[in-house]
């Protein structure tokens, strides 16, 4: 018997079957009117699309049997794609960055391949249960985030990640005793220069030679 909470809202595939089988397809947004749907346990993007456990991209179903409503997926409605199935998506290698192409199977052909921006994670860890605690995340790109960019090799020589209050302190103080022993390193090294050069520009007393006459021996 299901649960009391459970979404009475049937999901749909493409061709008006609903889904079947040990892996049971729920709406995205149980509490919504109309919904997108993926596999129980799985995550759900703004473009409608789904996002497996293993990281692959597929077409799943809707609440809306039409698959007209904004919420539902509209790629890979076609009657050359698996209308009665979740249709996997394959991202070809060709196409502009921010818009890759993408095929609803595995030959990326200029016929078949479309443009398409697969969106960021909205839910994750669905169960189509009404109010359940489905994770709702800031939507990031799932396949065109942006990656952070590269530190510079002198940016990876002064980067240390310290984690802790602790390590944060000890850190503090070392660096501390640090600059204070250089400090007093170079002002003795100035010191020990400028006393030489005084020393050099002083002149230079002269002594004069003094004859001693020797005790004994042969006198002229």
């Amino acid at each position: 018997m299901a649960p009391e909470n459970w979404n009475s809202s049937s999901c749909y595939f493409p061709g008006g079957n609903q889904p079947a089988g040990g892996n049971p397809m729920v709406p995205c947004n149980p509490n919504a009117a109309v919904s997108a749907c993926c596999q129980v346990g799985e995550s759900c993007t703004s473009s409608g699309l789904c996002f497996s456990g293993n990281g692959m991209i597929y077409r799943g179903g809707c609440t809306d049997k039409t698959f007209k409503d904004a919420t539902c997926s509209k790629v890979c409605l076609d009657s050359g794609t698996l209308e009665n199935d979740v249709q996997f998506l394959r991202q070809c290698q060709s196409g502009p960055i921010d818009k890759p192409l993408w095929d609803c199977g595995a030959q990326c052909t200029n016929i078949t391949s479309f443009s398409l921006r697969v969106g960021g994670v909205l839910y994750s860890n669905i169960t189509g249960l009404v109010d359940s605690s489905n994770t709702t995340i800031t939507p990031i790109d799932v396949v065109n985030a942006t990656p952070a960019p590269s530190p510079s090799p002198s940016q990876k020589a002064s980067c240390n990640v310290v984690k802790g209050t602790s390590a944060v302190t000890v850190g503090a103080a070392v660096g501390a005793t640090f600059g204070v022993l250089l400090l007093c390193a170079v002002a003795w090294a100035l010191w020990e220069r400028r006393r030489r050069l005084k020393e050099a520009s002083q002149p230079m007393e002269i002594v004069p030679a003094r004859y001693v006459q020797p005790t004994g021996g042969f006198s002229p």
